[in-house]
């Protein structure tokens, strides 16, 4: 439910516009296809999202309640999540870092690892994570796609991928989310093998 709320606040806060705003997003796109494809997933968001709460306004409070409920009942990614809501006011530091990596790692949840990815990227003035935090960040979303999380057509990677990359008609996330460090592919890939041998080499779950 968390998830849904995050996912439906700004269509829902928008309604009223938000098909026309996904119609002059696909009318300026080069790619006719991919703008039809954008058009497309906008129209199968708005009618997901006019399911939750009758289609109104998510109240902010509504949308943190199920997070905060979530992680009290031992949510690690939820935990993760409100961790990411005070990196401003309380930065992430190396220690935690490092533990928090240690209990993703033990865990194995998909969805963990892309918010520590975010952490890490959000860490970037602290070097809490270590490296380059893009590339770090990249690598653990990369890692989520192998390991289980949805990447692929009418994921809910792809449909942000979609409209904030407008890689519309790709079929795999993780290829577009290489070519968000084009220019340093070797540093992404030691990135990814590194995490990889953390995870002791287990077969990512089907």
């Amino acid at each position: 439910m968390a998830e849904l709320y995050e996912k439906c606040f700004l269509v829902n806060l928008r309604r009223a516009s938000y098909l026309e705003g996904v119609e002059s997003a696909a009318r300026v796109h080069p790619d006719p296809d991919a703008a039809q494809q954008m058009r497309l997933t906008g129209e199968r968001v708005f009618a997901q999202c006019g399911g939750v709460d009758g289609g109104q306004v998510i109240p902010l409070d509504a949308m943190l309640a199920w997070r905060e409920q979530a992680a009290r009942q031992g949510d690690f990614a939820s935990q993760l999540w409100l961790r990411l809501r005070h990196t401003a006011t309380a930065p992430l530091t190396p220690a935690e870092y490092g533990q928090l990596m240690e209990q993703v790692i033990a865990g194995d949840d998909a969805t963990a690892m892309v918010y520590l990815g975010a952490l890490a990227q959000g860490a970037a003035a602290t070097g809490a994570a270590g490296g380059d935090p893009l590339i770090t960040g990249l690598a653990w979303q990369i890692t989520a796609c192998q390991r289980g999380l949805a990447c692929g057509v009418g994921s809910e990677l792809m449909d942000a991928l979609c409209f904030n990359t407008g890689a519309c008609t790709e079929t795999d996330g993780t290829v577009v989310l290489r070519l968000m460090a084009a220019e340093q592919q070797a540093a992404l890939d030691a990135e990814i093998a590194l995490l990889s041998t953390q995870f002791g080499r287990r077969p990512g779950r089907q």
